[in-house]
């Protein structure tokens, strides 16, 4: 709940969402304050239950009799709402507290956001609250939204209907604008919260509560950063199993992507592990909050898609290529039209029409047989979702002309009338449809008149785009594999529990306690193997030798070729430094390799590392690098050289599920090569899977490990794996 509670984060939220009496307390008379302006909102906003105004300058606000203080005011009271200056905040909380106030909410501002001084004050309420496990919202919060009972506890007088979308923003001012623009195209929402400094309250404890609203069938979430990053996964993958969780991530600059000793940290930008994480808990992501909005509204009003094979249906050819190359385009497939669909609208329409999908209505005026043909789409078996383009919104187009300053008008305002009455009869057809045949249809319109707002009758998803139609399809597509993907999966086959996400006992590993008690920032990487052998992540046969004939036996003992490298742990990377010699192919020449690496060594080794020459093999890598917000996180996909430069990797937060494995291959741009590649064979998964969870297993195990680079992660043609080169990176416990 605090950074003093943190892994004790679950609260009851209903006091907070639903109170039945209110406590105001900063309430104010004058208009250009916000003890005037909130409680004005909420009033105006018809709130239910009781309010209770705090002052102590004024006897009424808004004509409500107030109270001195919070002591003085009836119990119980189930949610405070503060606007007093910040320095007095930390005191109010207290009075809260020892008044049993259930929640609060602290609107004003001046706290962490400004620097020391108001982050001492952030502290002492994060304090005062974890002391009573009093939930706090803010502070520095736009305040909250309550469908059920009504509840308008915001700055701004945004009033969405009520509807069963949740929404949690992190910044106030976006999160309400969006609320305003879902108003404007009638979209509602169920619960919002302006999550604000997040001194107590953090976005997971809303993600959590609204999963678990019944009022609630869709999350929306508007994240700029996670302060505790496994409580997140933790709530998240609560929620996504039972009801889709949308976010939106702010902040996706350069600036994130922090300084690292390897490859993998290197590769480990903060935004690349977000998107691994989101992908991971069954997050949906939007590309823009417009996205976030289109994807929201649809996910709350319609099935989800069987598939990903979309059905066009349109009243124009152009429009058709459209819509299919945005469905192509945003990973849908349109596949043809079955024989049994192709004849049923061969009794429809003129003989020259397409006869495939998209299905171009060719011009023809006939209603009836355009709802006969869309029926006959949607039928198809071979279809899982439909695009209906120019069926809807199309009295817009005589409206044009009938505005137009020559004023051609009586003549097409007939035609207006006549269009508007058939884009309802349509428009009841899609309805009917979709609660016919559980696929989900979303109407297009170029219509610029088009009342997208509900106005409180049953309406169509429309769009005025078929790319955004196709994107929103796109991710719900996404989401129902998601679903699919985890259904009658063992929930205990992961732990992506708050605390550590520990699975098992520790292996021991004497070498490495030995290294950060000498303080070294890095093993070497003959001990670098050696613990992840321990975890038993296969690893080059190999051998440190000291003196130049053991390298000769040691190698002819492994077998040539051999490749000799110097070894110690300051040694990250040897190659520019005449450090290595690869394929050595005989015991004189073996004791050539030595002396030339001996001859460039200028600091102290621990001896030359004498290893089998892997050959043939695909180049693989893998990882872990300790994220500030997520912990050990794991990172898998091309590796040697080039890993950098072609950045085809992705990540997933340790422990990993075996589907966590199957996602992370298939996410790679270059996932042919762990396939049948070439002659060479398919990987072997189970023993790749145990790798990676492996370097997983020791960021959790092992907290002094801050991240494994294992470069390259040979993948043989066999299809057997071996750890070809590998550093561990160290760094203070």
């Amino acid at each position: 709940m605090s950074e003093n509670n943190k892994n004790n984060y679950r609260v009851n939220l209903d006091p907070l969402f639903k109170p039945s009496r209110l406590a105001f307390i900063g309430a104010s008379n004058s208009k250009m304050k916000w003890g005037y302006i909130i409680l004005g909102n909420i009033l105006s906003g018809k709130f239910k239950g009781e309010i209770c105004p705090v002052s102590l300058n004024a006897d009424e606000v808004h004509g409500i009799k107030t109270y001195k203080t919070i002591a003085d005011v009836p119990k119980p009271v189930d949610l405070a709402m503060v606007v007093t200056p910040a320095k007095t905040v930390p005191g109010v909380i207290e009075e809260c507290a020892a008044a049993g106030v259930k929640s609060v909410i602290v609107v004003t501002g001046g706290f962490g956001e400004i620097g020391e001084e108001g982050a001492a004050l952030q502290r002492e309420i994060a304090a005062s609250a974890a002391r009573c496990g009093l939930p706090v919202v803010g502070p520095n919060t736009m305040g909250i939204f309550s469908g059920a009972p009504t509840l308008y506890a915001l700055m701004p007088p945004v009033r969405p209907a009520p509807g069963h979308i949740a929404f949690v923003a992190q910044s106030g001012n976006l999160g309400t604008q969006l609320m305003g623009l879902g108003q404007a195209r009638g979209i509602g929402f169920s619960k919002f919260a302006s999550s604000g400094n997040e001194a107590v309250l953090a976005c997971e404890n809303y993600i959590e509560y609204f999963g678990k609203d019944p009022e609630s069938k869709v999350v929306m979430a508007y994240i700029e950063g996670l302060s505790r990053g496994r409580e997140f996964i933790d709530a998240a993958m609560g929620v996504s199993g039972e009801k889709p969780l949308i976010v939106f991530k702010g902040g996706k600059s350069g600036a994130g992507v922090r300084a690292a000793k390897s490859h993998t940290g290197s590769l480990a930008g903060v935004e690349a592990i977000y998107d691994g994480v989101f992908r991971q808990v069954g997050a949906i992501q939007a590309s823009t909050p417009d996205e976030m909005l289109d994807i929201a509204r649809a996910m709350s009003e319609l099935p989800l898609p069987p598939g990903n094979r979309a059905g066009i249906f349109t009243w124009g050819g152009g429009w058709g290529v459209v819509a299919a190359d945005a469905c192509e385009s945003a990973g849908l497939v349109v596949p043809p039209l079955s024989t049994e669909t192709v004849a049923s609208i061969d009794k429809l329409l003129p003989p020259y029409w397409s006869r495939n999908n998209p299905i171009d209505l060719v011009g023809t005026l006939d209603r009836t047989a355009h709802m006969k043909c869309l029926e006959a789409l949607v039928a198809d078996p071979a279809i899982d979702s439909v695009l209906a383009l120019g069926i809807v919104g199309t009295a817009g187009v005589f409206r044009i002309y009938a505005d137009t300053p020559d004023g051609v008008s009586e003549e097409f305002n007939v035609y207006v009338k006549m269009f508007e009455q058939a884009d309802e009869m349509f428009e009841n057809h899609i309805l009917s449809l979709i609660e016919k045949y559980g696929k989900p249809i979303i109407g297009v319109t170029m219509d610029s008149y088009y009342n997208f707002k509900k106005d409180g009758k049953r309406r169509p998803v429309v769009f005025n785009d078929p790319h955004r139609a196709a994107h929103v399809l796109a991710r719900m597509t996404d989401y129902k594999n998601y679903l699919d993907s985890i259904s009658g999966a063992p929930k205990s086959s992961c732990v992506y529990a708050g605390s550590n996400g520990r699975n098992g006992a520790a292996v021991k590993a004497d070498f490495l306690d030995a290294a950060l008690a000498q303080g070294r920032d890095a093993l070497s990487e003959y001990d670098s193997k050696r613990l992840l052998a321990s975890y038993g992540v296969p690893t080059a046969r190999e051998t440190l030798v000291r003196f130049r004939s053991q390298a000769a036996d040691a190698a002819e003992a492994i077998g040539f070729p051999v490749v000799l490298k110097a070894c110690h742990h300051t040694l990250k990377h040897k190659t520019g430094l005449g450090l290595i010699e690869l394929n050595v192919s005989d015991k004189a020449e073996t004791e050539a390799a030595y002396d030339r690496i001996m001859a460039n060594v200028k600091g102290e080794i621990d001896g030359i590392l004498v290893q089998e020459m892997v050959t043939g093999g695909r180049e693989l890598l893998a990882g872990m690098a300790r994220d500030a917000t997520f912990g050990p996180c794991v990172i898998f996909g091309l590796g040697g050289i080039m890993a950098e430069a072609l950045r085809d990797v992705v990540f997933r937060a340790a422990p990993l599920c075996e589907r966590d494995l199957a996602d992370m291959i298939s996410e790679l741009r270059a996932k042919d090569v762990i396939g049948d590649f070439r002659g060479s064979a398919t990987a072997d998964m189970a023993a790749l899977g145990s790798a990676l969870q492996a370097v997983g297993r020791i960021g959790l195990e092992h907290p002094g490990v801050s991240e494994i680079d294992v470069n390259p992660l040979i993948l043989r043609p066999d299809g057997t794996i071996v750890a070809a080169d590998a550093l561990v990176t160290l760094s203070e416990i």
